[in-house]
């Protein structure tokens, strides 16, 4: 049975603390940026710390295509604070300890997923399952420079010609 969020679907409201000490909601990036969600493990998983890792080295391209990363890792918001200044994350993680946005976004056999929404909070891609699924920092520029690109406000292309 499916149970969580799939493509053409519109991102949840959220309310989570963040490792910079805010509190997020999907509403911060309304109408402002593209949304690259990641449900993550807790702190301890290497996979998903090498994912962040990634992520990092990806984050001025991302911003560059007007994508903000939001990644909400399974674990306290004491751990999540931590996990980001190890890593020294130019992004926020965000905490869901008790896994409530977690469980409105995986289906059941997911581990992990990344959501590409774009800046109203509809998703357009959606990959899932275990850490393999998930793209790299590289691919996920390359997802949000398409994501971008197809917002005909964004651009100087007229679909009808030039008058």
């Amino acid at each position: 049975m499916i149970t969580g969020l799939l493509t053409g679907n519109v991102l949840p409201a959220f309310d989570l603390a963040g490792s910079d000490g805010r509190r997020h909601q999907r509403r911060d990036w309304y109408n402002r940026a593209n949304i690259a969600l990641f449900v993550l493990h807790g702190a301890s998983c290497r996979a998903c710390r090498a994912l962040l890792a990634s992520l990092s080295d990806a984050a001025a391209a991302l911003e560059e295509w007007e994508t903000a990363i939001v990644p909400v890792v399974a674990d306290s918001e004491a751990a999540v604070t931590a996990l980001a200044r190890e890593l020294d994350l130019p992004f926020a993680l965000l905490a869901d300890p008790e896994g409530a946005l977690r469980r409105r976004l995986l289906n059941p056999g997911e581990h992990v997923a990344l959501l590409l929404a774009d800046r109203y909070g509809g998703v357009l891609e959606r990959d899932a399952g275990d850490e393999a699924a998930l793209p790299g920092g590289a691919a996920l520029v390359e997802a949000a420079r398409f994501v971008a690109i197809q917002c005909p406000e964004c651009t100087d292309w007229v679909p009808w010609g030039e008058s």
